[in-house]
């Protein structure tokens, strides 16, 4: 992924107009030794919360507030479910590589943002038909904007082409 982003690391820079991005490689639940505190303006995350342990998650969500500078923002996108995912289905390698396993609840996904520090913190998107059902559970894309220390704007505002 890492090489890929270097790879069109121009083009699409051209295409929005902004060429101050840096790619790092790392364990987002631990950047402290490739990230000083409140050096990044955003963070983007797309279906990678859910790779990470859930012993581990608090720490994730200190360590993306920690390295987010004050008014810097998050829009982070994952699976979240409807319901508590058991332990039998958090041990299966299969659910756990397609990022069931480690699922929050959509309310605790949200709570987990609030309790790092964040403000303003919002579903922008949901998706109404879950992605995948797993034993009866529901498995579904959402995703969050959230401000450290001001409001983030809308996201007309962040996505303009």
């Amino acid at each position: 992924m890492l090489a890929l982003a270097e790879k069109y690391r121009t083009q699409i820079g051209d295409r929005l107009g902004y060429h101050n991005v840096e790619f790092r490689q790392g364990r987002i639940q631990d950047l402290r030794p490739i990230v000083t505190d409140e050096a990044v303006d955003v963070v983007l995350s797309n279906c990678v919360l859910n790779l990470v342990r859930r012993e581990d998650k608090q720490q994730l969500f200190a360590e993306i507030f920690r390295v987010v500078r004050l008014g810097g923002r998050v829009a982070i996108s994952d699976i979240v479910s409807n319901c508590d995912v058991p332990d039998a289905m958090k041990n299966d390698p299969e659910l756990w590589s397609g990022c069931i396993s480690g699922a929050l609840r959509e309310e605790q996904f949200v709570t987990a943002f609030e309790r790092a520090g964040f403000k303003e913190v919002r579903i922008v998107k949901r998706d109404a038909n879950p992605w995948r059902v797993v034993q009866g559970l529901e498995f579904r894309a959402v995703t969050v904007l959230a401000s450290k220390g001001v409001p983030a704007p809308r996201l007309s505002e962040c996505c303009r082409t």
